[in-house]
C-alpha cells in the first residue's frame, strides 16, 4: 500500500500538525487522537486503513495528528480545548477547504464540538463515535481510578489494562495494537493529563449543525448517561446506540460501522434516540427514505449506462465486492429488485 503523502500546517503559536488527505468526495474532516490520524500505525492497520479505505470511496478524508502527538509538534502539556479547536481550524486553512462534514471520536470530541460551536457556517454534518464531554470523567470513573492505580505500580501493565478496557477486551490483537498506538503516540503521562479537554454545556448549545451521537452500548469506561447529557444538550441532535465496546469504530464489524456512519452523514434525519441492539442495520425508524451517498449516486448512474460490476469496478477503482454492497444498499433505498427497475428510477430522475 502507498501511503498518502504528509504535510503540515502551521498554527498561529508556531506548532506545526501533520495531516494528510485521500479520497475522492466532499471533504470529511477526522478528529480521532490517536486512533483516526495519519499517524503511520493508524494508516498501516488493516482494520483502521479498511475503514478509512471504505470512508474515503465516498469523500475526501482529511486527516491530522493532533498536538503532542504522532507526527506533529506541540507539547500535550500545552493542549486546552480551545487550543485544539484553533489547531483545527489551522489544518483546515491550510488545507483549503471550505464546508466540511465532520467524524469525531472519543477524547477528540470536545474540541471539535467547540470548533462547532464557532463554524457553523463551515459545517454540513457531524458524526461522533463514543463521545465524552469531560475526558476526565472517564479517567476519574472507580475502574479507571483502580487501573490508573495499577500504573502508579507497573505503568506497562496499567497502560495495557487502560487500553484494553477502551478498546473492549473482545478485540484482541485490536487491543494489543491499539495499546503501542497511544504509547507511542501519547504515552501514560500524556493520556492523563489530557483530563483537562472539555466543553461546557452553554458551548454546546451552540453547536446548531446537525449532529448524530453514536454510542457503544457495552462500553466498559465510557457511560451512557453522561452520553445522553451531551446529546440533549445539542439542539440538533440524537443518539444512537450500538451493540459495540471499542471507542475505535473499527473495533467490530468494518464494513457494518462504516455503512452506518456513511448513511448518518448522508441523511437529514429525526431528533430521537435510536437502539440498535445485537445487531448493525439501521433502525426502521431512524429515516424514511435515506437517501444515496455520493458513491451510490456513482454507481447507480453507471448502472443506468448499462455497466457491469467489473466496469463500474474499473471506472471508480474499487473492488468488485465494495461495488455489489453499493449495489445492495442502492436496491433497499430505492425500494427495486434488480439493475432494470434501478436503470428505470436513475433515468426518470436524471441520473443516465
Amino acid at each position: 500500500m502507498v501511503m498518502p503523502a504528509v504535510s503540515y500546517a502551521k498554527t498561529e503559536d508556531g506548532v506545526h500538525l501533520a495531516y494528510t488527505r485521500f479520497g475522492s468526495g466532499p471533504t470529511l474532516v477526522v478528529a480521532g487522537s490517536p486512533m483516526l490520524s495519519c499517524h503511520q500505525r493508524v494508516l498501516s492497520n488493516p482494520k483502521a486503513f479498511t475503514f478509512l479505505r471504505l470512508l474515503a470511496e465516498d469523500y475526501e478524508l482529511l486527516l491530522y495528528d493532533e498536538r503532542g502527538t504522532g507526527s506533529s509538534g506541540g507539547l500535550i502539556e500545552t493542549r486546552t480545548t480551545q487550543t485544539d479547536a484553533n489547531d483545527l481550524q489551522a489544518v483546515l486553512r491550510a488545507a483549503g477547504t471550505s464546508k466540511v462534514k465532520l467524524l469525531a471520536a472519543f477524547t477528540s470530541t470536545p474540541a471539535a464540538l467547540e470548533w462547532a460551536a464557532g463554524h457553523s457556517e463551515l459545517l454540513d454534518r457531524i458524526v461522533l463515535w463514543c463521545p465524552v464531554q469531560h475526558v476526565g470523567s472517564v479517567l476519574e470513573s472507580p475502574r479507571a481510578r483502580a487501573i490508573l492505580g495499577i500504573c502508579e505500580v507497573d505503568p506497562d501493565l496499567g497502560f495495557q489494562v487502560l487500553i484494553h478496557s477502551l478498546a473492549g477486551w473482545e478485540s484482541g490483537q485490536l487491543g494489543e495494537w491499539m495499546t503501542a498506538l497511544y504509547r507511542d503516540s501519547i504515552g501514560v503521562d500524556g493520556l492523563k493529563k489530557l483530563r483537562m479537554l472539555r466543553i461546557d454545556t452553554e458551548t454546546l448549545r451552540r453547536v446548531t449543525t446537525e449532529t448524530l451521537v453514536i454510542h457503544p452500548n457495552r462500553s466498559q469506561l465510557v457511560d451512557v448517561e453522561g452520553c445522553r447529557r451531551l446529546t440533549a444538550s445539542m439542539p440538533n441532535s440524537r443518539m444512537m446506540l450500538v451493540d459495540a465496546e471499542s471507542i475505535a469504530p473499527y473495533g467490530g464489524d468494518v464494513e457494518e460501522t462504516t455503512q452506518v456512519i456513511l448513511e448518518a452523514l448522508a441523511q437529514r434525519s429525526k431528533t430521537s434516540e435510536i437502539r440498535v441492539p445485537g445487531e448493525w442495520a439501521m433502525a426502521a425508524d431512524m429515516v424514511a427514505d435515506p437517501p444515496l451517498t455520493p458513491r451510490e449516486h456513482d454507481v447507480l448512474q453507471l448502472i443506468a449506462h448499462g455497466d457491469a460490476s467489473k466496469e463500474i469496478s474499473a471506472q471508480l477503482q474499487i473492488s468488485v465486492n465494495t461495488v455489489d454492497r453499493h449495489i445492495s444498499n442502492i436496491y433497499r433505498k430505492l425500494g427495486v429488485r434488480g439493475r432494470a427497475q434501478a436503470a428505470a428510477f436513475a433515468v426518470k430522475q436524471g441520473f443516465g
